[in-house]
């Protein structure tokens, strides 16, 4: 997958789930600016799994608008931010979670083909015989 098909595929998952099927800018702007005239903002503690979770987080927070931030002492998987209760649960999460995902495995992708040409192997004939690890950090022993 290239990455104007990526692009193009998050501009799709945005359409799809925007209202009336606006995207843009101004578009994503004014719909949350219409949230907040029917709801007051709260705080919202979102952990983000992975790295490239984070980033289309982070992405689609400044596009909207929404300011991320980090309280003291706080973990580096943490985000917080504050929006209406309703634009969270009826408009962010699941926009979020649908482009993390796509962004996420045009990343392993990527991954992929980097280390297939790399390596000179093809990587699918080994994943059944890969072994898994139940949390990040498992897979390799400190040296």
């Amino acid at each position: 997958m290239d990455e104007d098909g990526v692009v193009e595929q998050l501009h799709d998952i945005e359409r799809k789930l925007a209202a009336g099927g606006a995207v843009g800018l101004e578009a994503c702007r004014a719909e949350l600016a219409a949230w907040r005239q029917r709801e007051p903002d709260q705080e919202f503690r979102l952990k983000v799994g992975t790295p490239t979770a984070q980033r289309v987080l982070l992405g689609w927070c400044y596009r909207y608008g929404v300011t991320p931030y980090r309280t003291p002492r706080q973990r580096q998987t943490i985000v917080c931010v504050r929006v209406p209760r309703g634009f969270m649960h009826e408009v962010m999460w699941p926009r979020v979670q649908a482009m993390a995902d796509l962004v996420d495995q045009a990343a392993a992708e990527a991954a992929e083909r980097i280390v297939e040409r790399w390596s000179g192997a093809s990587l699918a004939q080994y994943e059944s015989a890969a072994p898994t690890a139940t949390a990040q950090g498992e897979l390799f022993d400190e040296p």
